[in-house]
């Protein structure tokens, strides 16, 4: 989905809506473990928790588990996030009771907040964990080297009869797996590093073949390829 952008604090019974660009439908739910070798640690866990401390009245802090989305006491901010995930919405009241085996963390706020909180992440845990902002109004976070690039590899890897990958991203946490696809697609919007490296545009009409700022052709991606 492409969330619109949250410029101030929504009410409590209000919900940020959004357009499906995405095929989050297509997710099965399943009682296995994600697809992903590298868990956050316990460190993780404790810087996670800790930074969310620091802005608990202006953020909404939640984790994803199996098929689980669990926040810790629900506000209006991580309220946002109960109608687009394709998963179960749970509420905790104690951070004690976050499951073991948890995926990724992720924080919803304003993007004033999300910025103060990019440059504490930079300046104060840069190495120990992985965190990139997944748009204006989000920031997730993972183990060191857990992203959607080292998973494309592992996918890659174990499909041997795949000649061409072909990614598209519209924001930051897109970057590292647009960078290893053959064919990269980034959705008009996206932020400068994206559009800089992409093959093709997506817009609503279509793809567009893209160079820098100019567009080549346009068509559906069957009869682009």
């Amino acid at each position: 989905y492409v969330p619109v952008e949250m410029k101030k604090k929504p009410s409590r019974n209000q919900v940020i809506t959004g357009r499906a660009t995405k095929p989050m439908l297509l997710r099965k739910k399943s009682k296995k473990q994600p697809v992903m070798s590298l868990m956050p640690s316990d460190e993780v866990r404790k810087i996670a928790y800790d930074v969310y401390l620091r802005y608990a009245d202006k953020v909404g802090f939640l984790a994803y588990y199996e098929n689980d989305l669990v926040t810790i006491k629900a506000n209006e901010y991580s309220l946002v996030m109960k109608p687009f995930e394709a998963l179960n919405f749970k509420e905790i009241t104690d951070y004690s009771l976050f499951p073991n085996g948890i995926y990724k963390y992720l924080y919803v706020a304003l993007p004033e907040t999300i910025q103060e909180m990019l440059a504490v992440f930079e300046s104060e845990y840069a190495g120990r964990l992985r965190f990139t902002s997944a748009g204006k109004n989000f920031i997730e976070l993972l183990a060191p080297g857990a992203d959607k690039g080292s998973m494309m590899e592992k996918l890659v890897k174990s499909r041997p009869d795949v000649k061409t990958v072909i990614a598209i991203g519209d924001y930051y946490n897109d970057l590292c797996i647009l960078e290893k696809a053959d064919i990269k697609v980034a959705v008009k919007g996206a932020p400068k590093e994206l559009l800089d490296i992409a093959d093709l545009l997506y817009i609503s009409s279509g793809l567009v073949a893209y160079s820098g700022s100019k567009n080549v052709s346009c068509g559906s991606l069957g009869e682009i390829f």
